[in-house]
């Protein structure tokens, strides 16, 4: 049999450490493709209508009901209630008789059917003339804006 020199065991550990070095750089060399997507939702508009009690008068204030609809799923808050403009069905009255106040800041509107009523959201001016009696006022908001929210 013959015996290994000290040379020789040099040699055969150096090469053992550069097989084991080339099998470790092979393990962390992999190169590879990952491919992810999403997509978005698609925002829908809400509807948002206000009534208030009947028999509004001169002076006095009436609670506002709000009933939304949103067909979105996820809720909405809103930011802005844009331009709002307020018009009577009678000749002669003036819209801006009747004043109506938005639910306060902020107003999230969540998925599906709801409500909220703002205590005393519609007011009528203490100077109203005659010719509003039994009058319905329409509060119209143009460019309302608002945010989606995470469900």
């Amino acid at each position: 049999m013959r015996k290994i020199t000290k040379r020789a065991g040099v040699m055969i550990g150096v090469a053992a450490l550069g097989i084991s070095g080339g099998v470790a750089w092979a393990a962390w060399s992999i190169i590879g493709t990952a491919t992810a997507t999403a997509t978005a939702a698609e925002a829908h508009e809400i509807t948002i209508t206000a009534v208030a009690d009947n028999g509004l008068v001169p002076g006095g204030a009436k609670d506002l009901v709000i009933t939304t609809d949103n067909p979105n799923a996820f809720p909405v808050q809103i930011t802005d209630w844009g331009t709002t403009n307020t018009v009577s069905d009678k000749g002669g009255c003036a819209g801006t008789w009747v004043t109506f106040a938005p639910p306060a800041n902020p107003v999230v509107i969540p998925a599906g059917p709801g409500s909220q009523t703002v205590i005393k959201g519609a007011s009528m001016h203490i100077n109203t003339p005659d010719e509003c009696q039994g009058a319905k006022f329409t509060l119209t908001a143009e460019h309302v804006k608002g945010l989606s929210m995470a469900p």
